[in-house]
């Protein structure tokens, strides 16, 4: 009886928390998804119509389903890019939560439609150190 309940209970807390994939968009780019947790960051994962994926690493958003309120700050990397011309990547290359390094990156916000999962959001990206101008939103799907 006692693993029955147990059992039970452990089922309920599994099917109350969002699963990471649960949580997908679209975007003038490309798809999106959630990732991963990788400690404090979120992971959503663009992949563009070329075949170049974005990892978008925001900051205080891991784990975090029902507080969205206000601007998150991140970064992005890309992977998946070849031939690339001068000018493409940025002078130097950073070391993104995962551990790999990455020479095309840039800074990205981002503010959420609702401030509980699971909901669409707009974000505001750049390239390299410049300040992110770049704005753009993501649907649900």
């Amino acid at each position: 009886m006692r693993s029955l309940i147990a059992s039970t209970l452990v089922a309920g807390l599994l099917a109350s928390a969002p699963a990471f994939a649960d949580e997908a968009w679209i975007s003038d780019a490309g798809p999106i998804i959630y990732a991963e947790d990788i400690e404090n960051h979120a992971v959503l994962l663009l992949t563009q119509a070329d075949g170049i994926e974005r990892h978008f690493f925001v900051r205080d958003l891991a784990g975090n389903f029902d507080d969205r309120l206000g601007w998150f700050d991140g970064y992005w990397v890309a992977s998946g890019i070849s031939g690339k011309t001068a000018g493409d990547s940025c002078p130097f290359s950073i070391i993104a939560a995962n551990g790999e390094a990455y020479d095309t990156w840039g800074q990205v916000v981002v503010t959420f439609d609702s401030p509980v999962f699971p909901s669409g959001f707009t974000a505001i990206s750049g390239m390299c150190l410049e300040p992110p101008t770049e704005e753009w939103t993501a649907t649900l799907q």
